[in-house]
């Protein structure tokens, strides 16, 4: 971090500087994350499936998704395909 950055957190109250904080490493975070997917076969990395791709996954059965969170996690949707 360079001065006027830690100049500005001391500038702030402690809540203040906790959110300054987390701001700087989600996008700390973002950033890896971005590389990551520059990485051959990591296109994708931590990126929600194509809707064709759950379709394709559809079509040897069931399809689960989950909603995971730290509060609760539920089934989210149910994809299933038959050939009639």
């Amino acid at each position: 971090m360079d001065d006027g950055a830690a100049d500005d957190l001391r500038a702030v109250d402690p809540f203040g500087r906790l959110l300054l904080k987390q701001r700087g490493l989600l996008k700390e975070r973002d950033n890896l994350i971005s590389q990551i997917q520059t990485l051959p076969g990591f296109n994708s990395f931590l990126t929600s499936p194509s809707f064709d791709t759950l379709c394709s996954a559809a079509s040897s059965g069931p399809v689960l998704l989950i909603n995971h969170s730290k509060w609760r996690s539920l089934p989210w949707a149910l994809l299933t395909f038959i050939s009639i």
